[in-house]
């Protein structure tokens, strides 16, 4: 489940804050800033995870984290450039409690599941589970975000020159660098199209995220509560 949990949020970052840089035309630090409400929600809800778990049982809180990050994906998912920042601010929120939610009692499950003299490897399943899990949602969803924001933005390319059309489609940066200047008055028109195949982009890699989230949910509430029946037989 921590697999699960952790091959969206190195994308995730990734995503949202070129969002908010190129898309929005935030700074570094306005992005940043934008970005504060997160550890405020995530946390408080971590830290509290545990007890919740204890008594309401990791069958019940695991799945609804998993489940709150995939509503989370979702809205953010339509995310536009002139998208007000309070709905973005509802996705965060929804994110960040499901990561509070899920991510602490599923390392608890983890490291409880073997003896006291074996600790050690279940905090290294743990983590292995955790690094394949990042390395897997930044090829799959980074894929799907490069190709989905290529096919975007290549027919609105023509006429430009191979270098330059070249370098727009590699990165939605390229849109705040001098070189988009000399487009002349196609410019502004570049720069539009880039940000509108960028938002498409991450809409197509946070929706793949949220169905595989709630597919995960489903599994680790059927397993869970699988195990507990085993537990009590």
């Amino acid at each position: 489940m921590t697999g699960v949990q952790t091959c969206a949020l190195p994308i995730f970052f990734f995503i949202v804050l070129q969002y908010l840089q190129y898309v929005t035309g935030r700074s570094a630090l306005g992005a940043a800033v934008a970005m504060l409400p997160l550890p405020l929600v995530l946390m408080p809800t971590a830290r509290n995870a545990p007890y919740l778990a204890k008594w309401l049982g990791f069958a019940r809180v695991a799945p609804v984290g998993l489940l709150s990050m995939a509503v989370g994906f979702f809205l953010l998912g339509q995310l536009r450039a002139d998208t007000p920042y309070w709905f973005f601010l509802v996705g965060l929120a929804f994110y960040g409690l499901g990561m509070g939610l899920a991510g602490t009692p599923s390392t608890t499950a983890i490291t409880s599941s073997l003896p006291p003299e074996k600790q050690g490897v279940a905090s290294a399943v743990n983590d292995v589970s955790r690094e394949l899990g990042s390395a897997f949602g930044i090829a799959i969803l980074g894929a799907v975000l490069n190709q989905s924001y290529q096919d975007a933005l290549a027919p609105s390319l023509t006429g430009l020159p191979p270098a330059m059309a070249e370098r727009a489609l590699s990165s939605i940066a390229f849109t705040s660098s001098p070189a988009i200047a000399q487009a002349g008055p196609a410019a502004a028109v570049i720069v539009e199209k880039a940000r509108d195949a960028f938002v498409a982009g991450v809409g197509d890699a946070l929706q793949i995220a949220s169905v595989v989230l709630v597919t995960a949910a489903v599994a680790v509430f059927l397993l869970a509560r699988g195990a507990k029946a085993a537990d009590e037989a």
